[in-house]
């Protein structure tokens, strides 16, 4: 068993640098049923990124290259399954969370899982559905900024979610994957940390299927354990990931520092990832003066151009047309039209960024609130807007906190800028998540 532990922690080898070209993803099934147009897009897109990382991590050269990717009308119970190289997704679940595209990126790192025989799948299942977890949390989610998971927990949410098969696990394999990383020495020989020891452990069984019994001190996964961290299996751990958790010598604020994020850097045709960082939201200290409504004049937003949203409903509520100088159209986007989440970090349940096409000078903002036309949904009432120069980097130049006014103008100071961004923190007074803007105008006094 020793020797078998050393040969696993510690082998040479090449990584694997195939690219993007070298997956494919074959759509059939009832994709004609899924109302979403861009869905397969989408989803297509999510896979050129997404699977390489997860191959060059755990598929091992034998994992499935080609994923045939189903749409299933008829299935009214899953969300989404996989089985060695086929996923599904069901067609109701996809109508009902168009986008939750994130889902099946769960699905195909059980495809480069490949575990069928090899570890014992039933009751908690925690190892194989947490993994799946963790992957779309670090190669998906938290490698592209436009995805982030938006989440309200705090550290002790992720403390102990009970080896539960679909549990809040991702911090505890993110500190698994910091505190016990796979390293590369300068001569190129691979020194495998925690969980890609574990992953092989379980890929090279060919005996009786290996049990992931968190406790059992006795089992060859957390004898694999004790070997690498002292700890005598992974319950003792997860204990000493607690401990840190609350002494606060360590926690989760994104993956730019793992020492493994070479293993899946640098592979042709793909991006490497972004890494977003957590960091608290840092807002103006006071809101700007409410003054006489403004609506006259030369609206400096009237025609600009949208840089990007979170998303819309449809194309008769574009994000276009709260610039369109029209106080009867509106940009609406509910929670579930969310693709772009990159501001979710400090809070934004919506955003939207606007080119105004030059530098312009201003002073006056003018927001047709919900109510303007629709008394009965909520109006924005907690909001910053910020300008910007260059599109990158930004400054805050009003914060409200609660403001439940239908049409209303602020005085911002005299400011010269490009480009507008309008976080939207929450869109409709407590309600369901939905913006319903009618109208920005931005004047020069």
């Amino acid at each position: 068993m020793k020797k078998l532990l050393a040969l696993l922690i510690v082998l040479l080898c090449i990584p694997c640098m195939a690219g993007a070209e070298d997956y494919y993803l074959v759509f059939h099934g009832d994709w004609d049923r899924i109302e979403r147009s861009s869905y397969q897009a989408e989803m297509a897109a999510m896979f050129e990124t997404t699977y390489p990382r997860l191959y060059a991590r755990w598929g091992l050269g034998d994992a499935p290259t080609t994923i045939l990717f189903k749409a299933d009308k008829d299935d009214k119970e899953s969300v989404a399954y996989s089985h060695e190289d086929h996923v599904v997704i069901a067609v109701d679940y996809a109508n009902l969370m168009p986008y939750d595209i994130g889902c099946i990126s769960h699905e195909l790192t059980h495809s480069v899982q490949q575990y069928g025989g090899k570890l014992v799948y039933g009751g908690d299942a925690w190892w194989t559905e947490n993994l799946a977890n963790y992957g779309g949390f670090r190669y998906y989610h938290w490698a592209d900024i436009s995805q982030m998971e938006p989440s309200s927990m705090q550290a002790e949410d992720w403390m102990d979610w009970g080896y539960a098969p679909y549990g809040n696990c991702q911090w505890f394999f993110a500190y698994m994957d910091y505190r016990y990383p796979t390293t590369m020495d300068e001569q190129g020989q691979l020194h495998y940390g925690l969980i890609d020891s574990i992953h092989r452990l379980i890929r090279a069984n060919e005996g009786p299927e290996l049990d992931d019994d968190p406790y059992d001190t006795q089992t060859p996964i957390n004898q694999l354990v004790y070997a690498i961290t002292g700890y005598e299996c992974i319950e003792a751990l997860r204990l000493r990931f607690v401990q840190e958790l609350q002494e606060g010598t360590w926690t989760f604020t994104g993956f730019a520092d793992y020492p493994d994020n070479f293993l899946t850097e640098n592979l042709p045709g793909v991006p490497n990832p972004e890494y977003p960082s957590w960091e608290n939201a840092v807002h103006r200290s006071s809101a700007a003066e409410v003054v006489e409504t403004v609506t006259n004049g030369e609206n400096l937003c009237q025609g600009a151009t949208i840089l990007g949203a979170t998303g819309f409903v449809n194309e008769k509520e574009a994000p276009e047309l709260l610039v369109d100088g029209d106080f009867y159209t509106k940009w609406c986007a509910t929670e579930y039209d969310v693709l772009d989440m990159r501001y979710s970090m400090d809070g934004a349940k919506q955003w939207i960024a606007i080119d105004l096409g030059e530098e312009k000078q201003f002073n006056t903002y003018t927001i047709a609130n919900t109510r303007t036309v629709e008394p009965y949904y909520g109006n924005m009432v907690h909001w910053e807007l910020m300008v910007s120069n260059d599109g990158e980097t930004w400054m805050s130049v009003d914060y409200q906190t609660y403001c439940d006014a239908d049409l209303v103008s602020f005085d911002i100071g005299q400011q010269s800028a490009r480009y507008l961004l309008l976080k939207i923190y929450d869109p409709d007074n407590g309600e369901r998540g939905t913006i319903r803007l009618y109208e920005l105008m931005l004047f020069q006094r």
